[in-house]
């Protein structure tokens, strides 16, 4: 990959929640719950060799080789202090949806916040 293309990917996902999507691994069968444990936390460092997150609630770190890696995807972020997004998180606790978890996204919130 070119430097400028590294870059980019720096300026845009570095200090944000993100999904990392990868080639296929061996154990691909994930829950949505594992997939989201799996992929999804701080990007920390993006380099020629790849890049690096860190898991919203344990702080463990993650890597991901660059040459594995098909996309980035970041991942929109709700706060508690903005109204809207404040009735999104009542309606979400409420129904208790299996893709939503709640007390996951606030973790990541909260991260985030901590690194801005």
């Amino acid at each position: 990959m070119k430097v400028t293309n590294i870059k980019k990917l720096q300026n845009a996902f570095v200090g944000k929640i993100c999904t990392i999507l990868t080639k296929p691994i061996a154990k691909r069968d994930f829950n949505d719950t594992q997939f989201a444990d799996f992929f999804t936390g701080l990007v920390d460092y993006i380099d020629e060799d790849g890049v690096w997150t860190t898991h919203s609630i344990t702080g463990c770190k993650n890597f991901y080789n660059l040459l594995e890696i098909i996309g980035i995807i970041e991942e929109q972020v709700l706060h508690e202090n903005n109204p809207e997004h404040a009735e999104i998180i009542r309606q979400s606790k409420e129904t208790s949806s299996k893709y939503v978890n709640i007390d996951l996204m606030n973790n990541l919130v909260n991260q985030a916040k901590g690194n801005l």
